[in-house]
């Protein structure tokens, strides 16, 4: 990747991943995947579950490497699958409520972006009452209704578009981004720090070009299904095309995204464990 233009490491950095979740949409037991990305204390939030704040004070029992929902202020956003994005709503109005309006900034592609309020917020977001509390009592719920005042995605969150085929500045990180095989738009992307490098599936199909992508990272978080008959094994990777893969990109590879039924102790590749934090080396 070409370095960006402005940005400056420290000798002794820090560039690891903190694990807020590693469950596919129907685990019982597990957060929903997404991770932080801690590149010398600036974080950066990958994907965006419900109930975000609870999610980060359990994470931050088992290790405390000081991330908390202040802090989170970019947040990349692979897709709109509601495991990777329902908690967006509850971390803008965190923002506007208890921040002092503070906008968090989501980057995606703009396959995403477009219908990132139409599709996906604007139903609960688009109106708020700003007026005295103490008149709430005295409005019927009609007129109540009537006084709260129309809001845009602009008013809770900025947007920055991904682009293709260059490399993005995101926080402080250098990421290049492509499209993976899913239901919905979605990308995956590799991240850059100090000479080190991340990459990520997000939710897809197998894809050998997709490997090609991230082959050269240092730490390669990839989705996985271990369930051969599971009835969405069609758009997420299958295990054994993973095992298929030369030695040397397997060792840098981590699971996430995977069934409560997956054989953690038989793996022959690594699982992510929730809250755990992993340096990039």
């Amino acid at each position: 990747m070409t370095p960006v233009e402005g940005l400056a490491y420290d000798k002794a950095m820090t560039f690891q991943v903190q694990i807020l979740g590693v469950g596919d949409y129907f685990t019982e037991i597990h957060n929903y995947s997404s991770f932080v990305v801690n590149a010398d204390g600036r974080f950066t939030l990958v994907d965006c579950p419900d109930g975000l704040p609870r999610i980060i004070k359990e994470m931050n029992r088992v290790a405390d490497i000081g991330v908390r929902p202040e802090k989170i202020n970019h947040i990349i956003l692979t897709h709109l699958h509601g495991d990777h994005s329902n908690g967006l709503e509850g971390i803008a109005y965190y923002k506007k409520f208890l921040q002092g309006g503070k906008k968090p900034v989501v980057y995606s592609i703009r396959e995403v972006l477009k219908d990132l309020w139409s599709g996906k917020l604007k139903s609960a977001m688009k109106n708020l009452y700003s007026g005295p509390s103490e008149r709430i009592g005295t409005l019927p719920v009609r007129e109540l209704l009537k006084e709260c005042e129309g809001v845009k995605l602009e008013d809770y969150l900025s947007v920055i578009p991904l682009e293709f085929n260059k490399t993005n500045r995101v926080n402080n990180l250098e990421v290049e981004v492509r499209s993976v095989k899913h239901h919905v738009p979605t990308f995956g992307f590799k991240a850059k720090y100090g000479g080190k490098a991340l990459g990520y599936s997000s939710d897809t199909f197998f894809d050998p070009r997709l490997i090609d992508f991230l082959k050269d990272c240092d730490m390669i978080v990839h989705e996985c299904d271990f369930q051969k008959t599971s009835p969405h094994r069609g758009i997420h990777t299958d295990y054994h095309e993973l095992l298929r893969l030369p030695e040397s990109i397997k060792q840098k590879i981590f699971l996430i995204h995977y069934p409560d039924t997956a054989n953690q102790r038989d793996s022959e590749l690594k699982l992510l464990q929730q809250s755990q934090v992993y340096d990039i080396r």
